[in-house]
């Protein structure tokens, strides 16, 4: 799984994650002019909810869209404690996902699942995802 170079959505200053090691780690590529990203914002929250203790973070990251409405829309859907400024960098190392685009990684680093122009029904596939892979 790459490190993320993204930026602080609040004061735009750069930073770069990387996968924790024994945690999950999903990435949610979306913007706030997407319809599709609209409509799975609140599954995405109901599965991160049921999975947060299971060792599982999630990060939206905004692609293709201004600061100023990426704020306003992750601060609208109370997102905006792990929402992300996507940068040229980390599009361009995901190879400009198709949004909204959910990628996941296993507990040790590794990408594996990826779901591109994700849609609310794609949710329920994430959640046995989740469950199979956050397991011990």
């Amino acid at each position: 799984f790459p490190p993320l170079a993204l930026k602080e959505i609040e004061s735009g200053e750069a930073l770069t994650r990387e996968v924790t090691k024994g945690r999950i780690q999903l990435v949610v590529f979306v913007a706030s002019w997407c319809i599709p990203c609209q409509q799975i914002i609140d599954d995405m929250e109901r599965v991160h909810t049921k999975h947060k203790d299971k060792y599982t973070d999630l990060i939206y990251v905004f692609a293709h869209d201004t600061e100023k409405d990426a704020l306003a829309f992750a601060r609208y859907h109370k997102i905006e404690a792990k929402s992300y400024l996507g940068t040229a960098k980390v599009l361009e190392d995901f190879h400009q996902p198709e949004l909204p685009s959910i990628y996941g990684s296993d507990r040790y680093g590794w990408l594996v699942y990826r779901k591109l122009s994700a849609k609310e029904q794609d949710v329920t596939e994430l959640d046995t995802f989740l469950i199979k892979h956050s397991a011990f």
